[in-house]
């Protein structure tokens, strides 16, 4: 990969490895500098080694800076911890149909199960494609799918039920 290449890289997924960091330790500063480290590893891996998928290495080595992060702090692993980000706190004045629209996702995304809530995250979030779920994951890409397709399901019948 040349530098080029990686530097587009960087601009075209440098916002999503901040929020998946973001997600898992609900510290702006902390995700900025796990960020910053997955791509810092992942020019490391890219200047030595042929990498045919860069952005699912990308995604990895964010997940793999953030269990690390944790068993540094040596709090409970985040697949325990589960999301810990707070909807967006507004003034009631610029509360906007939008926001209140986000606030009440993110409260039903709350509700899936971790596995589930992962995969919606990942998938419609960080817009991260089923193909590389999978390989992040080390599951086929059918199962990501099926998974999907289900935990999509959860997140209706919530809506339905939220509604």
């Amino acid at each position: 990969m040349s530098e080029e290449e990686y530097l587009q890289l960087y601009d075209c997924e440098a916002d999503s490895v901040y929020r998946r960091c973001y997600f898992k330790t609900s510290s702006k500063e902390v995700a900025e500098e796990l960020a910053q480290e997955a791509f810092m590893r992942l020019w490391q891996y890219v200047r030595k080694l042929d990498i045919e998928e860069p952005r699912a290495l990308l995604f990895t080595i964010a997940n793999n800076c953030i269990k690390d992060w944790y068993k540094k702090k040596k709090t409970p692993s985040f697949t325990r911890v589960g999301f810990e980000l707070e909807p967006e706190v507004v003034d009631e004045a610029q509360d906007t149909s939008m926001q209140a629209y986000n606030r009440e996702i993110h409260q039903i995304i709350m509700q899936l199960e971790e596995e589930d809530r992962e995969l919606i995250v990942l998938r419609f979030v960080e817009d991260v494609r089923t193909k590389d779920i999978a390989r992040l994951l080390g599951v086929s890409e059918n199962l990501v799918s099926v998974r999907l397709h289900r935990a999509k399901k959860k997140m209706q019948q919530l809506l339905a039920e939220y509604v």
